[in-house]
């Protein structure tokens, strides 16, 4: 499907949508109860995935979530949804940096912080960004497994522990 994608010259809007579809599963309680619910056949999860995207997503993306909806148990809807995106990003030779932020960035800030990781990975960098009003000031970067948590409720958390103990 990604190379379906790559060849119809979607696979970037393709992996930009299974990120926006993954922060939606996992934010949308109800949805997520709906799309992973062991006692539903596999059969209607993916049937009310397809539902929900149908004329909303290009047809790759549309395709691959409602197999991730479908497929066994053995990993999470929204880690599945990511293991696409990470996918479709390889194909483009990019990593994927995901930014949680309080507030909406600008297209200045995004371009300065991708300047920034492309820099510090060596290579292309493709940079989601995701609101967390909770996140309250900062951000949080994860580039694979590397994490950096600037965000002020981390912050403020690690200072009750420090006062706590």
């Amino acid at each position: 499907m990604l190379a379906a994608a790559e060849q119809a010259g979607r696979l970037e809007q393709v992996e930009a949508e299974t990120y926006r579809l993954e922060r939606i599963v996992a934010e949308q309680r109800e949805l997520r109860l709906a799309l992973t619910d062991s006692e539903t056949a596999a059969e209607r999860r993916g049937q009310l995935m397809e539902r929900v995207l149908t004329g909303k997503v290009a047809p790759e993306t549309a395709t691959l979530a409602v197999r991730a909806a479908a497929s066994p148990r053995e990993h999470t809807l929204p880690a599945l949804l990511r293991a696409v995106g990470e996918q479709a990003a390889a194909r483009r030779e990019r990593l994927i940096a995901s930014v949680t932020s309080a507030v909406p960035l600008t297209d200045a800030q995004i371009e300065r912080l991708t300047r920034i990781l492309e820099r510090q990975h060596g290579r292309a960098v493709q940079v989601h960004v995701a609101l967390d009003p909770a996140v309250v000031g900062g951000m949080r970067i994860q580039v694979g497994d590397d994490v950096v948590d600037a965000t002020l409720a981390s912050r403020v958390a690690d200072a009750r522990r420090r006062l706590a103990g």
